[in-house]
């Protein structure tokens, strides 16, 4: 099929997209509100899921610097990378690090970190569902 203008392509694309027919590289973190767009997150980053699911993990919903080290280190061992302090200011959107009386450190997650989480868990639970039923 040949494609004759800008808008028949758009159509095509909106067409594929109800259908399903699209790469699901990216998910819908944030539905699309008024006038404010939506907002999409890459599901194929697995530095980021790691470190969102450890600190979700925890029973407080925080962890300590000295934790987030360990971690870290772990995941050199895992993924064959390890995540710099400056991978937290990059994505400080997800992360936020709070320090207490003591001057200690303390690291959770932002509303929008737990939002992602959410959609990347069910995203897999729904990827876990398909391949099953393949089978």
């Amino acid at each position: 099929m040949f494609i004759t203008s800008y808008n028949e392509y758009l159509n095509n694309i909106s067409e594929a997209n109800e259908a399903n027919e699209l790469n699901e590289a990216y998910l819908v973190a944030k539905r699309r509100n008024g006038n404010k767009p939506a907002e999409y997150i890459s599901s194929n980053a697995p530095v980021r899921t790691k470190v969102l699911s450890f600190i979700s993990e925890k029973e407080s919903g925080k962890v300590s610097k000295k934790e987030l080290m360990e971690f870290f280190e772990t995941l050199q061992e895992e993924l064959g990378k390890k995540p710099s302090w400056g991978w937290l200011s990059k994505n400080a959107q997800y992360i936020d690090k709070e320090i207490d009386e003591n001057g200690d450190q303390y690291y959770s997650l932002t509303k929008r970190g737990k939002r992602v989480l959410e959609v990347l868990k069910s995203y897999e639970k729904v990827e876990i569902k398909e391949t099953s039923e393949e089978e």
